[in-house]
């Protein structure tokens, strides 16, 4: 049970609130804020800010790098991916053209042949022509 002083008390400082006013613990701590801040100091709402905000800046920068990265990667990928493309489309090239180079040979060789199969066998009929005069 409150004495009588701390009832009066009381109800003044409900009074005080009604009315707009602080309380006393909340003057002290608010005149207490304003040396601090007159001092050049961070109240704690303030340093709590600033950390965040390094924390966001941190974050963004591991971001950024990260994207980076990634971008690297997708470009180093895409270079990958050329040269093997590269090096495919030059080794079908190479191989068409043997390909065609033996195909030419086995032409030519088939033709020369031919050629000196009818050579031969015109000259055998010649032979065979003239031993039957």
């Amino acid at each position: 049970r409150k004495t009588g002083r701390q009832a009066e008390r009381q109800a003044g400082r409900q009074k005080d609130r009604q009315a707009g006013r602080k309380t006393g613990r909340q003057a002290e701590r608010q005149a207490g804020r304003q040396k601090d801040r007159q001092a050049g100091r961070k109240t704690g709402r303030q340093k709590k800010r600033k950390k965040k905000e390094r924390k966001k800046e941190r974050k963004k920068e591991r971001k950024k790098e990260r994207k980076a990265e990634r971008q690297k990667d997708r470009k180093t990928e895409r270079q990958k991916d050329r040269k093997t493309e590269r090096q495919k489309d030059r080794q079908t090239e190479r191989q068409t053209e043997r390909q065609t180079e033996r195909q030419t040979e086995r032409q030519t060789e088939r033709q020369t042949e031919r050629q000196t199969e009818r050579q031969t066998d015109r000259k055998t009929d010649r032979q065979k022509d003239r031993q039957t005069e």
